[in-house]
């Protein structure tokens, strides 16, 4: 007997904010910003920054508080418009508007420009100041930025996923079982309860160790890790050794962190354990450890003073009775005047590589290497581009004796503020389908060549991959894809406008697009990614977090273009909604309360709702980067195979919906089959309207019922 469950959801029909029913008062929307702000609460307050400017854009104070918000909630890339904007309004607005604008500058690879606003940022600090420190030293990190990333390395860069990578940070990740099992460090909550309670940001969530197994090349979706560990209190793993059975930990005790050391007996882990009064300092952080292959060499890292820079790596030696000796600070080849960390032995002892912000760091925190030279290392040489970016690359692990690693990144695309990443190298010629990409930018009226500078992007992760310059003499540039099987994005900027010649135009009218995320059972808020993008160009023109606490999320949007929010929250399946803005601003198609449905089934794959229009079973265009994901996955999962299953709404009769619901699965497989998926993987069927999500009651409900569900079944 086939049991049918209907979730009976109940939307909340809310009104569309339009501009032309009730202006909406800039002031106090910035207030209200600005009250979260002084909070240091950069999720609630960018939303109503970003609305007060866009309401006002001739406000350089509504500007400027909206861009540093934006910034300070880890998103760089998007703070620029804002903080450009402020500048350009009034240059005087707030001292600190050219230390701002030169950081949101350097994450977006402008870096003859960041470097002018730091330069004019430097006259505000005493000499000896820390921040005119640090301000000099990203003036050095943009000066060596454009040698660094015009001469990129071979290296492929990859996001170990979704199931290991969420909205929060990853990081430190360490390994055994042939690099097959991976413990890391992470800030996310555990429960949803924490969720709720977390009042500004990841600070407010201690470190947590958590664990994920490799199967087939796919890294499975991510647990805590089977050792108890305290909740009251930052625990981070360090280092785990190649066995599986001796793990070093740095854990937080109040004001400063020390580093223990538990062992695996007989299935039971011990109690942990100082590494040793030689490392563990009183008041100061001693972050980072690593215990050469031989066991006899500890390289360590403190903050303590009396070093070269704000944290230096230090050399124990392991002495006759099994303790660490006193430690050795490391020369400058390796410490510089600023933060040294993560230190990494190669497993032939030969090589020492480690993360700085100095030396000839492009920004942030770098990976470097060092070669031993007898008793002393090598000048610490950059590990170049992609590999380090404009963020912070750190806490690099090699896998075994090969060129492969793996290690951590904030970069831009990742799913968090800090996501775990491989690199593996590459060379063009052992790429069969190695692609040139040359073209000539010119000015759309005169037809001239134009000087300016072309940026090769990631389609999907925004990550900048590669950048060249054109002159007026030929307009001319060229770039050979470094990887198959990417979707690339060419960006082009001009410095200034020919004469004649034909700037972008825009409708210059705005609506606010608002609502609220929830689960669509219990009806409780989500945290959630909310991306806005443009269907004309396939372009995410805005993101964001919406409040944990109220779901709640605000976008502007501009009249006469066509939108589609893309919302994904960790544990539920994703939504999509395309929606369009008239020229008078009218929205048209957008719903205030949007209900996500859980993922309670964990061997359950449903890809997307929404995969089909009205008694159609063609698949749209918007849906196949989600199915490309499917394919991937299965490629690297040989041992599964998917049973595919279509379902329709209750338009139609009993008899044509089976068809259709069938139809719709088929086009799926072929899909899937198309891209070299062996059939005998796929098994399909359809179930016709027999098990609607929601009620088949209205237009809303009905285009969640129209969907294909896909299940990964272990093969026998």
């Amino acid at each position: 007997m086939r049991k049918i469950c209907l979730l009976l959801i109940l939307f909340i029909a809310l009104g569309t904010i339009h501009l032309e029913a009730r202006e909406p008062n800039a002031k106090r929307i910035f207030r209200k910003g600005r009250m979260y702000y002084k909070r240091n609460d950069y999720i609630r307050s960018s939303p109503f920054l970003k609305m007060a400017f866009n309401l006002d854009p001739e406000n350089a104070e509504y500007a400027i508080l909206a861009g540093k918000s934006i910034f300070l909630g880890d998103q760089p890339r998007e703070s620029l418009k804002y903080l450009v904007a402020a500048y350009n309004l009034d240059r005087d607005i707030a001292e600190d508007v050219n230390y701002y604008l030169a950081r949101a500058m350097h994450h977006n690879g402008m870096f003859e420009e960041a470097i002018t606003h730091y330069q004019a940022d430097l006259s505000r600090h005493e000499p000896d100041s820390p921040i005119r420190r640090d301000t000099e030293a990203r003036i050095a990190q943009c000066k060596n930025a454009p040698m660094v990333v015009n001469s990129p390395v071979n290296y492929k860069i990859e996001n170990l996923g979704e199931f290991v990578n969420t909205a929060y940070p990853e990081y430190s990740s360490t390994f055994s079982d042939g690099y097959n099992y991976m413990i890391f460090t992470t800030r996310r909550p555990r429960r949803l309860s924490e969720l709720v309670r977390r009042r500004y940001h990841v600070e407010d969530i201690n470190e947590e160790v958590y664990e994920a197994t490799n199967v087939n090349g796919t890294w499975m979706r991510s647990k805590l890790f089977k050792k108890p560990i305290p909740r009251w209190q930052h625990d981070a793993s360090i280092a785990l050794s190649p066995d599986g059975n001796t793990m070093i930990y740095y854990v937080d005790n109040r004001n400063y962190g020390d580093v223990y050391v538990s062992k695996n007996e007989d299935g039971k882990w011990s109690k942990r354990e100082s590494i040793g009064a030689n490392i563990n300092s009183d008041k100061y952080n001693e972050p980072s450890v690593y215990i050469s292959p031989n066991g006899k060499e500890l390289y360590w890292v403190s903050d303590k003073p009396g070093g070269t820079g704000l944290k230096d790596i230090y050399l124990s030696n392991l002495e006759p009775d099994g303790t660490w000796g006193e430690g050795k600070i490391l020369g400058p080849n390796i410490n510089s005047p600023y933060d040294d960390d993560a230190p990494f032995l190669s497993p032939d002892g030969k090589f020492l590589y480690f993360s700085s912000r100095g030396h000839s760091s492009i920004g942030g925190y770098d990976l470097f290497v060092c070669e031993r030279q007898g008793n002393e290392w090598s000048k610490a040489k950059n590990m170049g581009f992609p590999i380090n970016s404009f963020s912070d690359d750190i806490y690099l692990v090699i896998e075994g004796n090969s060129d492969r690693f793996f290690f951590t990144s904030d970069r831009p695309g990742g799913y968090g503020e800090k996501d775990l990443y491989s690199a593996s190298p590459f060379l063009p010629e052992d790429m069969p389908n190695t692609t040139i990409v040359a073209g000539k930018v010119t000015d759309e009226v005169t037809n001239k060549p134009l000087e300016a500078e072309v940026r090769l992007l990631n389609a999907k992760t925004g990550e900048l991959l590669a950048t060249t310059n054109t002159t007026k003499a030929d307009g001319k540039y060229k770039f050979v894809l470094p990887a198959c099987g990417i979707e690339y994005t060419i960006d082009v900027k001009v410095p200034a406008c020919e004469p004649g010649s034909k700037p972008a135009v825009t409708t210059g009218k705005y609506n606010i697009v608002s609502g609220r995320i929830q689960d669509a059972l219990a009806e409780f808020p989500l945290e959630a990614t909310v991306e806005l993008v443009d269907q004309a160009t396939n372009e995410v023109v805005d993101v964001l977090s919406t409040n944990p606490k109220t779901g709640n999320y605000m976008m502007a949007v501009e009249s006469g273009r066509r939108y589609m929010l893309r919302i994904k929250s960790n544990e539920y399946l994703p939504y999509y909604e395309e929606f369009s803005v008239e020229p008078t601003g009218e929205l048209v198609s957008h719903y205030d309360v949007i209900g996500l449905q859980k993922q309670n089934e964990p061997n359950k794959l449903v890809i997307t709702w929404q995969f089909f229009d009205v008694d159609k079973s063609l698949i749209k265009n918007d849906y196949h980067r989600d199915l490309e994901n499917v394919v991937t996955v299965l490629n690297k999962v040989k041992n599964m195979d998917l049973n595919i299953i279509g379902h329709t709404d209750s338009d139609a009769a009993d008899d044509y919906n089976l068809r259709l619901s069938e139809s719709r699965a088929k086009a799926v497989a072929k899909y899937l089959t198309d891209r070299g998926i062996d059939p005998a993987r796929l098994n399909v069927s359809g179930m016709g309207e027999a098990m609607p999500i929601y009620p088949n009651s209205s237009t809303e409900f009905k285009k969640w019922n129209r969907r294909v569900e896909l299940y990964l079944i272990q093969q026998q």
